[in-house]
C-alpha cells in the first residue's frame, strides 16, 4: 500500500488520481493539494503487466520475498518470479529493483535474462528466465540446493 498520510492505495497512480480528483490535502500539516495529475511516463520496454504472468506455485523465500514458478503469457514460457515483500521501506524496494537494473544490461544465453518488472502494484515482481547452461553448472556444484530445485521445477 502507498499513502501520503491517511488512506492507503494499491498503486501510486491510484493515490495521485484520488488526491487530484477529490482535492484532498496531501498532509494535514502542509495542507497542500494536488492540482494536476502527474503524467504517467511512456511504458518502459521492461515494464510488464501483472496479468502477463500466471503464478503457478511458490518455490521458496529469501531476504526480499518469495521466489515463484510462473508462466509468461501468451508464449507459455516458464519463468522464475521474485517478489518484494509488501510494507518494506523504500530503501529495501530500491535494493530489490537494483537487481533488475543490473540484469537489463545483459543479453547472453548463459546469464539469467530479465523478462520484465511488474511494479504497477505491490508486491513488485521481477520475472526472469534461467539459461539451460546455468542449470547444468548449478547441478554440478549445488546438488540439493533450493535454487537448483527451483530451476528444475521451471523446466
Amino acid at each position: 500500500m502507498v499513502r501520503f498520510e491517511d488512506q492507503g492505495f494499491p498503486s501510486i497512480r491510484e493515490l495521485l488520481d484520488y488526491h487530484v480528483k477529490n482535492q484532498v490535502h496531501v498532509t494535514k500539516k502542509s495542507k497542500a493539494v494536488l492540482v494536476n495529475a502527474v503524467e504517467k511516463p511512456g511504458k518502459d520496454k521492461w515494464e510488464m503487466c501483472r496479468d502477463d504472468i500466471e503464478i503457478q506455485k511458490r518455490l521458496g523465500s529469501g531476504h526480499f520475498g518469495d521466489v515463484m514458478k510462473g508462466i509468461l503469457k501468451p508464449s507459455n514460457t516458464p519463468v522464475a518470479v521474485k517478489s518484494c515483500k509488501e510494507n518494506v521501506s523504500n530503501t529495501v524496494k530500491l535494493k530489490f529493483l537494483s537487481e533488475a537494473e543490473i540484469l537489463k544490461q545483459y543479453d547472453h544465453p548463459n546469464i539469467v535474462r530479465l523478462i520484465g518488472v511488474c511494479a504497477d502494484r505491490e508486491p513488485v515482481y521481477i520475472g526472469k528466465s534461467i539459461p539451460i547452461a546455468m542449470t547444468r553448472l548449478l547441478g554440478a556444484h549445488f546438488r540439493g540446493s533450493l535454487l537448483l530445485k527451483a530451476i528444475k521445477t521451471l523446466k
